[in-house]
């Protein structure tokens, strides 16, 4: 039985705190524009419905280029490199965007920078969870990878609540003789993690995992002695990646990979832990041919992983057409057209709620179950996003001035 009470080294701790950063920045680089788009906009010469619009999607289709090559990338170099390379467009991505100028040009500039942030943020999204778990033991690795979209959540309101000043009037930073627009400095307060997570990632060790997958076993035992606490010489070895390996034992050094919703792959088990014992894999009708090397493209379409590639499509999908994206980028212009006093302490308000829903799930996840919490988070959106819609039906002008 694995003890969830044991003390893990500092090194272990650190390397997730630093691997956090992507998560915070990925959040941070989703909520960025959406107190000062108007602002933004104007500044940049662009209306707010259309070239606000271009500026602020751009972030999202690169994102999609990045993800679809992080795990190659990864692969290649790395997941700790990955992460610390990563920092190159997330920094030039907040600098470009920040030091764009007024006018036509500036749009072009700022367009550019949000499109090297969203190459960041796409493989941030992926490549965080994949070093997360392959560093972390068994007992703390869904923790692990819960404060990580917790982080997320946190990038969003720390975005929503630096526009602040922004809140019913414009901004400046006054240095000297010189004023500078606000939007600037939220866009330069994102160089400041990337800068942390670059210095902090080229001081932790590489994933154990993937180490011993490029033949490096003895920095494998190494790394995973720096992470975990354990004697590097004592510590089993790992087997290939991708490979599963079922034997006579119900201990054995192996490491499976599953296939997660977002397409990375993970280790679901690492080096030591638990496997199934001979008995439980007789039972998988599996060959050697399936239980052995790196999958294809092709086996995503094969009929037995029919269900759970429907499930791994389509949980994501329906979250996103939920419209909670739209909520991220444009909640403080929805509230001012609807007439809220403060719309950005509004989307601060939204911000909080997110970060301490993120709580409570990450809380009630390995007691309750996922399948319990999801049914009950999607009928809590459906609730939600019914009656946005009957609202629109409601006399609210009525209701909100009676003497109207």
């Amino acid at each position: 039985m694995n003890d969830t009470s044991a003390t893990y080294p500092f090194k272990l701790w650190f390397a997730a705190t630093c691997a956090w950063l992507g998560s915070l920045q990925f959040g941070f680089h989703l909520g960025v524009l959406n107190t000062c788009l108007n602002y933004t906009s104007i500044d940049l010469g662009i209306t707010e419905a259309k070239g606000g619009a271009v500026v602020t999607s751009v972030l999202l289709v690169s994102a999609a280029i990045g993800g679809f090559f992080a795990g190659q990338v990864a692969d290649a170099i790395g997941p700790r490199r990955a992460l610390l390379w990563n920092n190159v467009p997330l920094f030039a991505g907040s600098f470009l965007s920040a030091i764009a100028p007024d006018g036509s040009t500036g749009f072009w500039a700022m367009l550019l920078g949000r499109f090297l942030a969203g190459l960041g943020v796409g493989t941030a999204s992926l490549v965080v969870p994949r070093y997360l778990v392959e560093i972390a033991p068994t007992p703390i690795r869904g923790a692990l990878g819960t404060v990580s979209q917790l982080f997320v959540c946190v990038g969003i309101l720390i975005a929503f609540a630096i526009g602040l000043p922004y809140d019913g009037k414009e901004a400046f930073l006054n240095l000297g003789q010189h004023q500078i627009a606000w939007w600037r400095v939220m866009f330069a307060i994102g160089l400041v993690p990337a800068t942390l997570q670059a210095i902090g990632m080229s001081t932790c060790p590489e994933s154990p995992v993937w180490l011993e997958w490029k033949g490096h076993t003895e920095a494998a035992w190494r790394a995973k002695g720096q992470l975990q606490g354990q004697n590097p010489s004592a510590l089993p070895q790992v087997t290939n990646l991708g490979a599963t390996h079922f034997g006579d034992v119900e201990k054995q050094e192996t490491t499976t990979f599953v296939e997660e919703g977002d397409g990375a792959s993970v280790p679901l088990r690492a080096a030591g832990e638990e496997v199934f014992s001979s008995s439980e894999a007789g039972s998988s009708h599996l060959d050697d041919e399936e239980l052995s090397g790196e999958g294809q493209w092709s086996d995503l379409v094969q009929r037995r992983f029919r269900r759970m590639m429907v499930l791994a499509v389509s949980l994501p999908l329906l979250q996103q057409a939920s419209g909670i994206n739209s909520i991220t980028f444009y909640s403080s212009s929805v509230f001012t057209r609807a007439g809220l006093s403060s719309p950005i302490i509004g989307s601060i308000i939204v911000g909080c709620v997110n970060v301490a829903g993120t709580g409570v799930a990450a809380y009630l996840m390995d007691k309750t179950g996922r399948r319990p919490l999801l049914i009950a988070s999607h009928a809590g959106m459906a609730i939600s996003l019914i009656s946005i819609s009957l609202a629109k039906f409601l006399p609210c002008e009525l209701l909100l001035n009676p003497a109207a």
